[in-house]
């Protein structure tokens, strides 16, 4: 009885070990979904920063873009009225015609800029929805670890009170053992006093024979 009592304790204390394990090795993964949760509201942020500054770029060709045609209308006038003015004007038909090809690259640069800007508002937009989706995914780990933590605590809890419980057994255990031992001697006692009485008896029968 002993022994498997001993066998029971032993596989009582290898299972609060292995929840122990997973308690630690649980807490380390919680650590971990936490920090990760942490850097994907960071870049959630930075994400949404640079989603700002796109915004404010595109006003801002925006804004070019409508002085580039005003600008382009003021030469195209100014052409007209040079040319109105015949051989006095020329000089000045020259410089409106420069700043009408001016105006028409920076709308057009202006135009390359808004596409790239568009490119990089998708990007960003993709950004969000993964940075969005992995945040989620980190909550809901998290989630599960604290459950699986939850759990190995329960088990380690329950088994400090099989330890507990067994620990008791083997101490009545032993106060069985000592109780057997005491009768078993008591025992031997008991019969080392009955032959000598049985030999007593014997000597007494014989005497009154003679």
């Amino acid at each position: 009885v002993s022994t498997a009592v001993e066998e029971i304790y032993r596989q009582i204390s290898d299972t609060a070990d292995q929840a122990a394990e997973v308690r630690n090795a649980s807490e380390t993964m919680r650590q971990h979904a936490d920090d990760g949760g942490v850097q994907m509201q960071e870049l959630l942020s930075s994400i949404t920063d640079i989603e700002t500054s796109v915004k404010s770029i595109g006003a801002t060709i925006n804004s070019i873009q409508s002085l580039a045609a005003q600008t382009n209308i003021l030469a195209l006038n100014a052409s007209v009225e040079a040319a109105r003015a015949g051989t006095s004007g020329k000089g000045f038909a020259v410089v409106a015609e420069e700043v009408r090809t001016l105006a028409g690259h920076s709308s057009d640069a202006a135009q390359n800029i808004i596409q790239v800007l568009n490119c990089c508002r998708e990007a960003v937009n993709r950004g969000i929805d993964v940075a969005t989706k992995t945040s989620d995914a980190m909550g809901r780990i998290k989630e599960s670890v604290e459950e699986v933590a939850s759990q190995s605590v329960h088990i380690s809890d329950r088994t400090d009170s099989q330890m507990s419980a067994v620990n008791s057994i083997k101490d009545d255990l032993g106060v069985v053992s000592g109780i057997v031992h005491s009768n078993a001697a008591a025992s031997q006692e008991c019969s080392a006093m009955v032959r000598e009485l049985s030999e007593q008896a014997l000597q007494l029968d014989r005497l009154s024979k003679v």
